[in-house]
């Protein structure tokens, strides 16, 4: 089972990083929240093996697009079946 810190670790690195849990080169990432201050929830996810983690009050980095809840909702629609790994995997 992948850690948070490897998914951390990955996500510097999307989209060339590996799949901290199936090694496959599928990552995704989706910042939700203010475009504004740039600040809100990361969610980064594989789409082959359908693992992930999410990101609660954080920064996104510049070159990741910040969209509104509103914008963002037929996206997080298609999440329900991720399984998402929690901090205390540290």
């Amino acid at each position: 089972m992948s850690s948070y810190r490897q998914w951390l670790e990955a996500l510097g690195n999307v989209p060339t990083a590996r799949c901290p849990q199936c090694a496959g080169r599928s990552l995704d990432l989706l910042f939700v929240g203010n475009a504004s201050t740039r600040v809100g929830t990361g969610i980064l996810w594989c789409h082959a093996c359908r693992h992930g983690v999410r990101l609660a009050k954080a920064k996104a980095p510049p070159n990741v697009f910040v969209c509104s809840f509103a914008d963002a909702a037929p996206i997080l629609e298609t999440l329900g079946d991720v399984r998402f790994v929690e901090e205390a995997t540290r």
